[in-house]
């Protein structure tokens, strides 16, 4: 969701491709908004077909997979679009120069796959990547802040004639728009390709996610927002510390969890998805919005309470229109549309992602309570477990595993079902002044602030 750093640009970048938006309106709220242009007539035996499935079809979710709450609304649309774009389209060799105000007006797409067909070393490949793309941005760049300077339009570029189109029906003048647009240009990285990892990975974590979320009386499709924030990568880290696949941050994570420099339960899928769901329900409950509520996932509940007072409403397409305070940047507004898009990605991922395995569901798991302190040498001799198994599910043992620190007395420790018959199981039984049964659970460790 963020910008794309210098350092990210040293990772992936190539040709262009100019891209013409259509047009855009004006609606009743003042915020524009670009026609969809009608697709080309599918025949209705091809339209689901999986060889042959339009996929922006799946915004629509014609098959009826997701629940009305999540329909995409009309001032949404486009924006949503976008993401569904960058979820399926654009791929990690794939750079998005767009409008941060209005996303889906793209000005151009920067591919940088042919830069690593060649033969120089990988740095000097990122180092050529980068150039590309910021000679593209620039270019643009210039472009509309020449436009921004004149008034007689008869012997525009190419591309200034591309960007006049681009921006001929965003609301006030000429001149105005244009500078904003150059102030406001923004590059987006595909995400293609870790959506596609996220979904081979999804499925060992989904079973337990869906059935806490229902039991606690949530909608499942929430659990598709870790899509949205890090693929299902269990090393996500953010660049202002939040962690897992939730992407919690610390200060939040050490009200619920065990975070320090050694064991950070952020990093449990299994653990983290407790916190969340306690998160949901806390923003559900204070606004009765699932728009609003997973927006203040994101940007927190008290900075929402004050862009609803201040704009007087509690509309989201108006709240991103008209509210442009404190951090509601960029990742705010567009966190909401992030996860509609991303959630009808992934109800018809085998639809529009062709071949993509899947990881089989992991056994289901035991959870026990350690009744006095421990080593992670000395629990995975006892269980007779290797590092690998022990990490599959305690994946916030990792620092603590590598330096075999000690794990604190009451520490859940997850560990995969068995059979009463199995030697593990007995060895539990034996361990009776060691090990208790538990449930996977969390509860708060501080005064909610």
């Amino acid at each position: 969701m963020d910008a794309i750093s210098v350092k990210n640009f040293w990772l992936k970048m190539s040709l262009v491709v100019v891209i013409a938006l259509p047009a855009s309106v004006v609606t009743a709220d003042n915020a524009p908004l670009v026609l969809i242009p009608k697709p080309i007539p599918i025949p209705a035996a091809q339209a689901k077909s999986p060889t042959h499935f339009n996929r922006y079809l799946a915004l629509s979710d014609p098959d009826h997979r997701i629940s009305k709450l999540f329909r995409i609304p009309p001032s949404l649309r486009l924006r949503t679009r976008f993401w569904f774009d960058i979820y399926t389209r654009y791929g990690s060799h794939d750079f998005v120069i767009h409008d941060a105000m209005y996303p889906w007006i793209i000005f151009r797409v920067v591919h940088t796959s042919y830069i690593f067909k060649g033969h120089l070393n990988k740095w000097a490949k990122y180092a050529k990547e980068k150039r590309v793309v910021w000679a593209n941005f620039y270019q643009v760049r210039r472009a509309l802040f020449h436009l921004s300077k004149i008034r007689n339009y008869a012997h525009l570029t190419h591309l200034e004639r591309l960007l006049v189109f681009d921006l001929s029906h965003v609301r006030g003048p000429r001149q105005f728009v244009y500078r904003q647009a150059a102030e406001n240009m923004r590059i987006q990285l595909g995400q293609k390709d870790f959506f596609s990892s996220g979904l081979k990975v999804c499925d060992r974590y989904l079973p337990f996610m869906e059935k806490e979320f229902a039991a606690n009386g949530l909608p499942v499709e929430l659990t598709r927002l870790p899509f949205v924030e890090s693929s299902f990568n269990i090393h996500a880290e953010s660049k202002v510390g939040a962690s897992g696949i939730w992407q919690i941050m610390p200060g939040m994570g050490r009200e619920f969890l065990i975070v320090n420099d050694r064991i950070d339960e952020r990093n449990s899928p299994f653990k983290s998805s407790l916190v969340a769901i306690k998160l949901l329900k806390q923003n559900y409950h204070k606004f009765r919005s699932w728009p609003l509520a997973i927006t203040a996932y994101n940007f927190g509940w008290h900075g929402l309470l004050q862009a609803i007072k201040k704009v007087h409403s509690r509309n989201l397409a108006v709240l991103i229109a008209r509210y442009h305070g404190g951090a509601f940047k960029f990742a705010s507004e567009n966190f909401y549309a992030s996860f509609l898009a991303a959630l009808h990605a992934e109800e018809y991922h085998k639809e529009i992602f062709k071949n993509v395995p899947t990881a089989v569901p992991p056994e289901n798991f035991k959870v026990v309570a350690l009744q006095e302190i421990s080593r992670p040498k000395t629990l995975m001799k006892r269980l007779g477990i290797s590092k690998k198994e022990l990490l599959t599910y305690d994946f916030d043992l990792k620092w603590a595993v590598r330096y075999n620190s000690i794990i604190p007395k009451g520490y859940d420790l997850i560990l995969p079902s068995q059979q009463n018959s199995d030697p593990l199981e007995k060895k539990l039984l034996d361990w009776g002044s060691v090990f208790r049964d538990a449930q996977l659970r969390v509860t708060m460790r501080t005064p909610a602030g």
